[in-house]
């Protein structure tokens, strides 16, 4: 006799187990439903490698995470099981998404074309494409010792995101305009050859890289050589001067930079040169002091002028040194920005003082022969930090040489 109860137990503990793995089947293998502004789906094994991803990112990386958010509601839905709520919030500044757990505070990241993708929305896929990312451009790539150029960085929305390095020299961006700037200088010691730089912008989705080749090119440097009283330069040429001078121009480079309020053409437009005179000795030349090899070249450009001739700043900016030092004597430096200077040496007076702010043009010192000096003369330079540049290239275009002076000289 059939026991009619049991069966009836049976068939119905029968069909709950294939409910529940039915229920089982749908949660665990369709999985949870992710809208987002009507958008499309995500199942769990999606989540979790999304999840996956985004939890081995270093976040100890200084990202300006909270700032211009759009916050939106996002929800998780488990069928058949509860909504899990979350936080989406788009950034303007990195096009990224960061999703925070409502319900036990954690915080995971999602970003990229990639992520919009997998939620197969359209509206994010367009946000994705329609983002800029940072251009750079070498102005130039190549060019002889002594001269310069610089790397372009535009649409470049967070400024602590950029980083260029060089193999031979500790360049940096900074801000003109709505540029931001990075000067790649060469001096008399800067060793020819090819030299690599790699430009980085640094996103939430990772790094876009730019890498270049600048060719610096050998020059010849003329010989001079110079007959000097025995006991000035025992006095005046010393390991002890040649230091002092070493370390006041360290500290004066390591200074806040002035900030030019001008664009990139202003601002490579408005050098001028600080006085008219005979050109005594180029940029570069390699010298002989009392028959011996002096060494290092000279590091400006020497305008032989009568004492007490006005010297005039090249450019604007703000003096940040103005005092007498054993070997140069009678020093200014002024900083222009874009971490250039310029240098007036040998002055009889100093018409200005440390700190002070002073337009192209203006009066700011009288000639002389101080500090180790042939005869009354400027001893004037352009410098991008502590590597000397040839003075010509900012003023003119061009080397300033014997050769060419008087013509360059009667037009500025």
């Amino acid at each position: 006799m059939w026991n009619y109860k049991k069966i009836f137990k049976a068939l119905c503990l029968l069909v709950l187990v294939i409910v529940l793995i039915v229920v089982g089947f749908i949660k665990y293998v369709i999985g949870p439903r992710v809208s987002f502004d009507k958008g499309g789906v995500i199942n769990r094994a999606t989540r979790k490698m999304i999840l996956k991803e985004v939890e081995n990112f270093d976040d100890n990386k200084t990202y300006n995470l909270r700032k211009h958010i759009a916050e939106y509601d996002f929800k998780y839905k488990v069928p058949f099981g509860k909504t899990e709520k979350f936080k989406l919030y788009v950034l303007k500044n990195y096009k990224f998404f960061e999703i925070e757990r409502m319900d036990d505070g954690k915080i995971v990241l999602l970003g990229g074309e990639k992520a919009a993708k997998l939620y197969q929305n359209k509206k994010l896929l367009d946000l994705f494409k329609q983002q800029k990312k940072p251009v750079f451009t070498l102005k130039n790539q190549s060019l002889k010792q002594g001269e310069f150029t610089y790397i372009e960085a535009k649409d470049v929305e967070a400024k602590d995101n950029l980083r260029i390095k060089t193999d031979y020299f500790d360049a940096k961006f900074l801000k003109i305009g709505e540029k931001y700037i990075a000067m790649l200088p060469s001096s008399y010691e800067t060793v020819a050859g090819v030299k690599n730089i790699s430009c980085t912008y640094d996103t939430i989705f990772g790094a876009i890289n730019s890498d270049f080749k600048l060719d610096i090119k050998p020059r010849d440097f003329k010989v001079q050589k110079l007959t000097i009283d025995k006991d000035k330069v025992k006095e005046k040429r010393t390991e002890d001067a040649r230091e002092e001078h070493k370390k006041v121009l360290k500290k004066v480079f390591s200074l806040e930079q002035f900030e030019p309020k001008c664009d990139l053409t202003t601002f490579l437009d408005r050098f001028m040169l600080p006085i008219k005179g005979r050109l005594s000795t180029e940029y570069g030349v390699v010298r002989y002091v009392n028959n011996n090899l002096s060494p290092y070249n000279h590091s400006g450009t020497d305008i032989a002028v009568p004492k007490g001739r006005d010297v005039k700043a090249t450019a604007r900016g703000r003096i940040v040194f103005a005092d007498e030092l054993t070997l140069t004597g009678n020093t200014i430096v002024i900083s222009h920005g874009l971490n250039i200077y310029s240098l007036y040496y040998h002055l009889d007076e100093l018409l200005t003082n440390k700190g002070m702010i002073v337009e192209g043009g203006q009066i700011i010192g009288k000639v002389g022969t101080t500090g180790f000096s042939t005869g009354p003369h400027l001893h004037f330079e352009i410098s991008c930090s502590d590597v000397r540049l040839e003075s010509g290239m900012f003023i003119y275009g061009k080397p300033i040489t014997t050769e060419n002076y008087k013509k360059l000289f009667k037009n500025n």
